[in-house]
């Protein structure tokens, strides 16, 4: 009996190493799946998308997206964000809140106002990923609500009161940018048999609105699975404002950002040229005590430093 207590213990304690080495070892940055046949399926989606940015952006191109990719972003792709997830200042997020619940036209000035050169958005769609920004969209339209009046939960509810995406959404979720964004190009994609093109693996239902063409931005890149989409803000020469003048918490709220993201930029070169100094200073004061402490006399000359070995004295006179 007590055998089989102890074999037991070992399975069950084995088995709880097997599932937390599994949990801790895979970061969110790269996502697994089971296969039908038991293997494992790896999502790269996430570094795929950095890389690209990294490499085909430039350097000072400043990247809009919701505020839980901003850290990945900036440590990864090395690009500006509007905001992440060290924003305090409310009012920064409810703009991206705001431009993502707007359509088009609401928008775009909005971004080209803030000097935004790429969108990033979520999806899931394809590969049934839960946790993407359709599913995150109404917190989105919340924080953007809570700020600008103009955004209102409501209009995104279907008539029955539900949040939907297929043909009885409202037409303000429609013409949203952010269900363009996510849904751009796939009602003509078909992602399991027996269901209709545009068919959401996450929600469930075929997609209402499947043929549209994007004013404002034009797709840069997609990733494998569909899960990290990047658009491009066209630079259009003649931009009609929709800020309106009698909206003074809009235009305060955009000016805002942009101090913000110069102080911040700013803020980090200074930073970065202290680390700089200080990381001079050390070396130099560590070469000064070591070659106090060798004894060793130190000849500067033009070019690189000749060091010479202290004299040696006769061994008479050292004995004196």
């Amino acid at each position: 009996m007590l055998c089989v207590v102890c074999r037991m213990s070992c399975d069950v304690a084995w088995y709880d190493v097997q599932v937390t080495s599994e949990a801790y070892s895979s970061p969110s940055i790269v996502l697994a799946a089971k296969s039908g046949d038991g293997g494992k399926i790896i999502f790269d989606d996430f570094r795929e998308s950095y890389y690209w940015l990294r490499q085909n952006t430039a350097r000072d191109a400043k990247i809009m997206s919701w505020w839980d990719y901003g850290y990945q972003i900036t440590a990864m792709a090395n690009r500006t964000i509007l905001v992440d997830n060290n924003t305090w200042n409310n009012t920064h997020i409810a703009t991206v809140g705001r431009m993502m619940a707007s359509n088009e036209s609401v928008a775009y000035p909005i971004m080209r106002s803030l000097d935004v050169d790429y969108i990033l958005v979520i999806f899931g769609g394809l590969t049934g990923y839960s946790s993407d920004d359709i599913n995150k969209f109404l917190w989105m339209v919340r924080i953007g609500g809570g700020v600008f009046p103009e955004i209102k939960e409501k209009d995104y509810m279907a008539t029955n009161g539900e949040f939907r995406v297929d043909r009885a959404a409202s037409k303000t979720m429609l013409n949203s940018l952010m269900y363009k964004l996510c849904y751009y190009r796939f009602g003509q994609v078909h992602t399991e048999q027996n269901k209709p093109s545009g068919w959401d693996r996450v929600r469930g239902v075929e997609i209402g609105n499947k043929e549209f063409e994007l004013e404002h931005v034009d797709e840069a890149f997609t990733s494998e699975h569909w899960i990290v989409r990047i658009y491009k803000v066209r630079r259009s020469v003649h931009l009609l404002c929709s800020i309106r003048a009698d909206c003074p918490s809009c235009c305060r709220a955009v000016l805002s950002m942009n101090r913000s993201n110069r102080m911040t930029t700013d803020r980090k070169r200074s930073v970065f040229r202290l680390i700089c100094d200080c990381f001079y200073l050390l070396c130099c004061f560590s070469f000064v005590y070591t070659a106090a402490a060798q004894r060793v006399s130190v000849f500067v000359i033009r070019g690189p430093c000749v060091l010479h070995p202290p004299l040696q004295l006769p061994a008479a006179t050292a004995r004196q």
